[in-house]
């Protein structure tokens, strides 16, 4: 399901990335948060599964010329978040505790977590807009 234009300038507004950045974007589909955050010059990466909806961002990407996004068929359980400065998420609840176990275990205090709808459980958030609830690193 796609993330609401409204969520994702509210991801970008909480979020506030910049050139320099790596941002990921995991379970990216159509990749409308990576081509939302493309112009702040961050390094933008989508982990999606579906390979039709990897296409589907990479001709996206390729046809306005965004040559900062990256789309990834992988499954992000698979995928080292030790260089991630934002991560971007929507996830059903039930995944959400085992996803905060990877980001606490993999990702270095600094980075910024955004999550679309659904809270990480029993971590308190920096901030909340529009559904979108920004977390800091603090290890």
């Amino acid at each position: 399901m796609p993330t609401p234009r409204k969520a994702v300038r509210a991801m970008i507004d909480v979020s506030k990335p910049t050139a320099g950045m790596t941002v990921m974007d995991l379970g990216s589909g159509d990749g409308r948060i990576l081509l939302a955050l493309s112009p702040s010059g961050a390094r933008c990466i989508g982990v999606e599964i579906n390979i039709l909806l990897v296409w589907v961002s990479r001709i996206k990407a390729f046809l306005l010329g965004r040559k900062n996004i990256e789309i990834w068929c992988k499954d992000f359980w698979n995928i080292d978040l030790s260089d991630i400065d934002l991560l971007c998420v929507w996830l059903v609840p039930i995944k959400m505790e085992a996803l905060k176990k990877k980001i606490q275990s993999e990702m270095k205090a600094g980075s910024k977590v955004v999550s679309y709808r659904n809270p990480l459980p029993e971590w308190p958030h920096d901030e909340c807009k529009d559904k979108v609830y920004l977390y800091s690193i603090k290890v």
